[in-house]
């Protein structure tokens, strides 16, 4: 055997033993947090959980309609709501306004580039905020509300 086949094979059989390793440690880290949830694991969950959910009750004859929006996700239970549009953030935030301000919403700008403050005197939606992220060529929307009894 040459000096070079010999040189690959050992070099083949370190870069082994450090994949090895590496897995081997990324395994036992992973076990060694199973039984401790994060927060990451806890919000991925509840997600998961809500995301099948249709929106609350009367949000869209108050707020927003939600027909035609992509990956819709809601959690009832904290007040938030979110989906994707296929437009900029700022053409997005406008829509949502235009949407808000004909159902008798007031708009109130934050000073941050793609987000809005909304309230209304009756209803059962009475604040919300909206927050539109660049997501690579549309917009992701976040919204969250309160309610009369305080969601």
């Amino acid at each position: 055997m040459s000096g070079s086949t010999v040189g690959a094979r050992r070099r083949r059989r370190a870069w082994a033993v450090v994949a090895a390793l590496v897995a081997g440690c990324a395994l036992a880290l992973a076990f060694a947090q199973a039984d401790r949830p994060s927060v990451l694991h806890e919000a991925m969950r509840t997600t998961a959980e809500s995301s099948g959910a249709g929106p609350p009750a009367g949000f869209e004859d108050e707020a927003l309609r939600l027909e035609g929006r992509q990956d819709v996700r809601v959690d009832e239970r904290s007040g938030v709501l979110g989906f994707t549009r296929s437009d900029d953030v700022a053409d997005a935030l406008a829509a949502i306004e235009g949407e808000l301000l004909a159902k008798g919403w007031s708009g109130v700008r934050s000073g941050n580039e793609g987000s809005e403050s909304f309230v209304k005197d009756d209803g059962r939606y009475r604040w919300m905020f909206v927050a539109c992220v660049d997501a690579g060529g549309s917009a992701s929307v976040v919204v969250r509300y309160t309610t009369e009894e305080g969601a």
